[in-house]
């Protein structure tokens, strides 16, 4: 594989990775924020609404708003994880239905916790290119 090939492939990778990226860390400084802003708008509509109708009963909204807005959190980043990862093997399939014959294999792994280099790691996942020698699995046969 020549350089110019090598980089064609990895900015493929890095298109379609663009064009479904998967979801932020839970640690986040911008879903935190997000997070508090809709915990903080709930809870003040709660307390406006208390105070103008004088029903105590309102205060079981909070439990069931909070859940019905993490549901859908964890919905809509269950949804663009599994997007992801699904442009991601599409990729390899279609990667590997060409370069298997010059032993070349494309896999997308999960890093383990033991795997990962940082103690922030920034992505979950590994592109990993495998090169076969054709030459030493012909000599084996």
């Amino acid at each position: 594989m020549s350089p110019h090939e090598f980089t064609a492939t990895i900015n493929t990778f890095n298109t379609a990775a663009w064009h479904y990226p998967p979801p932020n860390p839970m640690g986040s400084g911008s879903l935190n924020y997000y997070l508090f802003c809709l915990s903080s708008m709930i809870l003040v509509a709660v307390i406006i609404s208390i105070h103008y109708t004088h029903q105590i009963g309102l205060v079981l909204v909070l439990p069931f708003s909070f859940l019905f807005c993490s549901m859908i959190l964890v919905y809509w980043r269950k949804r663009q994880m599994s997007r992801f990862e699904s442009a991601m093997i599409h990729l390899c399939s279609c990667m590997n239905a060409t370069e298997n014959v010059r032993g070349i294999n494309f896999r997308l792994t999960y890093l383990t916790p033991e795997q990962q280099v940082s103690i922030h790691p920034s992505s979950i996942y590994a592109s990993i290119i495998l090169y076969i020698s054709i030459h030493r699995l012909n000599n084996k046969r």
